[in-house]
């Protein structure tokens, strides 16, 4: 009976214990966001200041025709034009990064290139890019070679 006791007693403050404040990878209340826009360039970038980690999740990319969709980061600074970005429901904060369309970001490092089908979803994983501290030369953009819909979702570590 006193070994059943104990064992509650573990249990109890094991699974008691209040969530951490941070978000993780595999919390599902993260403060996640994310950014459409229909074109040709999407671009996530850091602010100047106060910016945060910010981990990919995933981009959607939807063509009427067969494009050239490509993924590229940290060219020179996007300018114009801002894009709204949309908090996930459960998302209180304000995202530090910033959202760019038609976006006139430099080349920076070019990356992966895939193709999309015409009238075809899309999804790439972004789980490998992480955009850390280092002002607006920070970003990550997707261009197609045509006119797409085009979605990136993350979450960001606020600082």
């Amino acid at each position: 009976m006193r070994r059943l006791a104990i064992l509650f007693a573990l249990a109890a403050a094991a699974f008691g214990q209040s969530p951490s404040q941070f978000p993780s990878p595999y919390n599902p209340l993260a403060w996640r966001y994310y950014a459409t826009y229909s074109g040709t360039a999407l671009t996530v970038q850091q602010p100047a200041a106060n910016n945060a980690q910010v981990h990919f999740e995933q981009a959607v990319i939807e063509c009427t025709a067969a494009e050239t969709v490509t993924l590229s980061w940290n060219g020179a600074a996007a300018t114009s034009t801002t894009l709204a970005i949309v908090k996930s429901p459960q998302t209180q904060r304000l995202p530090a990064a910033t959202a760019w369309s038609a976006s006139n970001v430099g080349t920076g490092t070019v990356g992966p290139v895939y193709g999309a089908t015409a009238a075809a979803t899309l999804l790439i994983d972004l789980s490998l890019f992480t955009m850390g501290n280092g002002g607006t030369g920070v970003n990550f953009t997707i261009k197609t070679a045509g006119t797409c819909n085009i979605t990136i979702q993350w979450r960001e570590d606020q600082p």
